[in-house]
């Protein structure tokens, strides 16, 4: 039946299995119209076309070298047409192929290619992107070097220099659409100026880009947007140590993210919650979010963070001055930790349960006998001398992988038809290292955060 099509009715079929998803399909019409083109009568717009979509079926397939292949071809090919809209949207694609594959470099210089281009065209909307183009890719250069965000000036001068060169091109992006009426570009421009300030370890210059932020995608009723941005705040109230307002924010965000029914970032939520309160040594609110995160991972079959989960109950029990319940939650957490193959948490989970059961390392590998609960080794509960507890926002949220608690969304948006773009600012900032409270005073949130949390629970 393919083999009776036209070039032009089999591109058609190709863009219908795009617009549905069915990427594979999509493929077989697309490459079988461009061999039609190369035995008879070549058409150089309908190839370029043809181009353009293959470009965008294999970024979508994640084969992103034949992606990278078509969607260079659709911009050497739209030059020579002289077609400079076409060339500004295949340069579009290039760059976020480019990033995906960590090609910083020559995404810069293709970067570099889009802003003079969209500078002679003179059009502030195409300007603006090309603009935000040229940060996000110092920016990704920059955070793929990062280890443990923020930075500030722990990192070293290049990934400092790449963020302010970010910071600068935002800003550019950021004025040139201050002359459109494109208040959702402005919206997502001011998160990302707000995310690198962040990065940088800047909490009180990126909160009024996180507010506009905010105020924006309220306005235009972007709830997931919204629940972003409450998250992000809170992550950044953690870095300039204002834990009550964090709570706020985080609060915000559980309840919304159970209006959405967003059960992966209701689970991360509540484990910024527990850190939070912990923090504030607030232990029995911490145990109850965390008694919410280890549910919800249960629920996603979520080994490792399961085991996170377990390890931080075992050490805030400690600090409860409740041993036994938190050689309870150790052994649990060393049985999950076998499951879930993960070499690294097995090892952590090992080491918690020698610090709280008091055992020694070679007495912890005897596995069976720990996990059935059969030690005799007592514990002196939450003398000072045990290991501080240190919420692991970072460990928990940055390193794992997969649909897990902290799984990290990116909403993939095209500002042209033809596009194929993302979202940046949709991915949410890792949480700051825990910080201590900088005195030993106790501090416990007032009355209404806790009230606002039994109501939630109520619901």
């Amino acid at each position: 039946m393919m083999n009776n099509k036209s070039a032009v009715e089999l591109v058609h079929e190709g863009t219908r299995f795009i617009s549905n998803e069915d990427y594979q399909n999509a493929v077989l019409y697309l490459e079988k119209a461009l061999q039609s083109q190369c035995h008879g009568n070549v058409h150089l717009n309908l190839v370029r076309t043809i181009y353009q979509h293959l470009g965008k079926a294999y970024f979508h397939l994640n084969n992103l070298e034949k992606a990278f292949h078509y969607q260079k071809n659709d911009c050497i090919l739209s030059r020579e047409l002289g077609d400079e809209n076409s060339e500004i949207c295949s340069r579009d694609n290039l760059i976020y192929t480019l990033k995906k594959m960590d090609r910083f470099d020559d995404a810069i210089k293709c970067c570099k290619n889009y802003i003079q281009l969209s500078e002679k065209a003179g059009k502030k909307i195409v300007m603006a992107r090309a603009y935000y183009g040229m940060a996000n890719v110092h920016h990704m250069k920059a955070k793929k070097e990062i280890n443990t965000p923020p930075v500030g000036l722990n990192a070293d001068l290049k990934t400092i220099g790449e963020l302010n060169i970010a910071l600068k091109y935002y800003k550019m992006s950021l004025e040139a659409l201050e002359e459109t009426k494109d208040d959702v570009e402005k919206g997502r421009t001011n998160g990302m100026i707000g995310y690198a300030y962040y990065l940088l370890g800047d909490g009180k210059q990126a909160e009024p880009f996180y507010m506009k932020r905010l105020s924006i995608a309220k306005q235009y009723g972007d709830k997931a947007a919204v629940l972003r941005t409450y998250i992000n705040l809170g992550h950044n109230c953690i870095l300039l140590r204002d834990y009550s307002r964090a709570v706020d924010f985080y609060v915000q965000a559980l309840t919304l993210s159970r209006q959405l029914g967003d059960v992966t970032l209701e689970g991360q939520t509540c484990y910024s919650i527990g850190s939070t309160y912990a923090i504030m040594e607030d232990y029995r609110s911490a145990v109850e979010h965390y008694n919410r995160h280890k549910e919800i991972a249960q629920q996603l079959n979520d080994k490792i963070g399961l085991a996170c989960s377990l390890g931080l109950l075992s050490k805030t029990y400690l600090k409860l001055n409740e041993p036994e319940a938190a050689k309870v939650h150790a052994r649990k957490q060393l049985q999950v930790a076998k499951e879930s193959g993960s070499a690294e948490m097995k090892l952590k989970a090992q080491q918690n349960v020698i610090d709280i059961c008091g055992v020694t390392r070679d007495d912890v590998n005897n596995d069976d006998h720990y996990i059935n609960g059969d030690s005799t080794a007592t514990t002196n509960g939450g003398d000072d001398e045990q290991d501080k507890l240190t919420p692991e926002f970072l460990d928990l949220i940055q390193r794992l992988q997969g649909r897990r608690l902290n799984d990290q969304r990116v909403d993939t948006t095209s500002p042209q038809d033809d596009a194929v773009a993302a979202n940046d600012e949709g991915e949410l900032m890792p949480p700051p290292p825990p910080l201590r409270p900088r005195t030993r005073t106790r501090r416990f949130p007032s009355r209404k955060f806790s009230k606002r949390i039994s109501a939630i629970y109520k619901k």
